[in-house]
């Protein structure tokens, strides 16, 4: 005997066969059938599948691939995501806030759409947002806008401000003696 066939010989008597891992996967079904320390629903999956297996009880376990790959229905692609019943408008860093209260009302907008708004009207982290529960991601958006709205309020009062201040100075008081600052001499005691 030649040493191949010597390792081939050794090989087929040690191969387990499929009556080996049933009596395994039974043993397993056992162990996981305890209502205590197993899983039921483990264990009745393991019976089944040793249920399976009895026509190819003679069969070397290795041939096991090769005998069931006719009946493993193939893989199923993963369904496409639904479409969203309403579409985001194209620009939603330049929408007004009326259409984002708008948005953050209209309860047909899916969660992932509100973070892309988030994410592109306020930089609110998208991943974020996604961990929320949908009324957590409204409410983090309405708190932005809210954000948002308190910062325009001091930016229009500052601007008033300067506005006042400008036009508080002649046209005629020459620029040397122009002050950013309001001034007004101290009244002079007698």
């Amino acid at each position: 005997m030649t040493r191949s066939t010597a390792a081939d010989a050794n090989a087929t008597e040690h191969c387990i066969g499929v009556a080996d891992l049933q009596r395994y996967l039974a043993g397993l079904a056992d162990l996981q059938r305890d209502s205590r320390t197993g899983n039921a629903a483990l264990a009745a999956a393991i019976r089944s599948l040793v249920d399976a297996l009895k026509p190819y009880r003679s069969r070397p376990a290795l041939e096991l691939p090769e005998l069931l790959a006719g009946l493993v229905a193939p893989r199923q692609p993963k369904p496409t995501q639904r479409k969203p019943p309403v579409e985001l408008p194209s620009d939603l860093t330049t929408l007004t806030e009326a259409a984002v209260e708008r948005m953050l009302a209209d309860n047909r907008y899916l969660k992932s759409q509100l973070a892309d708004l988030g994410f592109q009207r306020f930089g609110i982290s998208r991943s974020r947002l996604c961990r929320l529960p949908k009324a957590e991601a409204v409410e983090a958006i309405r708190a932005a806008l809210e954000h948002q709205r308190s910062l325009d309020a001091i930016s229009q009062q500052a601007q008033a401000a300067g506005r006042r201040r400008s036009e508080g100075y002649a046209e005629d008081t020459p620029p040397s003696t122009r002050s950013p600052f309001r001034h007004t001499p101290p009244a002079t005691v007698p």
